[in-house]
């Protein structure tokens, strides 16, 4: 897998392996939540195939981040890291120039290299499990930040895009929505065609932890 890469999509696009846009790995939660650390938690997927989770819990925060890291890893041999300056990534994902954001992408790196995921489906016709993010370099040896940081993409995620079986969004669109928009968006746009689906059924996809289905209805 190594010497490999993942599939080229234009410029506008951005894209995720339909296993996890169908599922509840990047739940909706209100950020005012404090995220729970998950261990061997089975996540919720509409339709075919297992996730099984641990690590701490990943919001829809996190998938933006790690969308722009597939997608400057793109057309690259998946060994080889990549690297951009922080401010390119702020700018690429709509956040604001100032520290605090620098501080929440370090945050949602560190999140996203501390997993451990395991998922199958008929597909793969095996269990693949691992991390979303390889390793990260940000600072020296004497703890400064870099100007520029290094990503590596764990090259198993390759077999995740293997036939086709991904998912592109229109990048500007995903990032003008709320949590719960944006799971709807990527989850709709793995579907061909869309079908009837109960309310109940996705609450439970995209991780909601709205009790009341009323409520739950109206937010939809």
């Amino acid at each position: 897998l190594g010497g490999k890469q993942l599939p080229l999509w234009p410029e506008p696009l951005r894209s995720a392996p339909n296993e996890v846009v169908r599922s509840a790995l990047f739940n909706v939660r209100n950020h005012r939540y404090a995220r729970e650390f998950l261990s061997e938690k089975d996540i919720v997927v509409i339709g075919e195939g297992t996730i099984t989770f641990t690590g701490q819990e990943l919001r829809q925060d996190d998938e933006d981040v790690w969308l722009q890291v597939l997608h400057i890893a793109r057309g690259k041999p998946m060994d080889e890291g990549v690297e951009f300056t922080p401010a390119s990534f702020r700018k690429a994902i709509g956040w604001p120039k100032r520290t605090h954001y620098t501080q929440k992408l370090l945050s949602c790196l560190k999140r996203l290299q501390a997993t451990s995921m395991a998922i199958y489906s008929n597909r793969l016709q095996k269990g693949i499990s691992l991390s979303l993010i390889r390793k990260f370099v940000w600072q020296d040896e004497h703890g400064n930040k870099l100007d520029r940081w290094f990503i590596w993409v764990e090259p198993e995620i390759l077999k995740l895009f293997g036939g086709f079986q991904y998912t592109m969004v229109e990048w500007q669109t995903r990032l003008s929505l709320t949590p719960l928009a944006k799971w709807l968006h990527g989850f709709y746009q793995s579907h061909a065609d869309a079908y009837p689906m109960k309310v109940d059924t996705l609450r439970k996809g995209c991780g909601s932890k709205t009790k009341d289905l009323k409520k739950f209805r109206q937010m939809l």
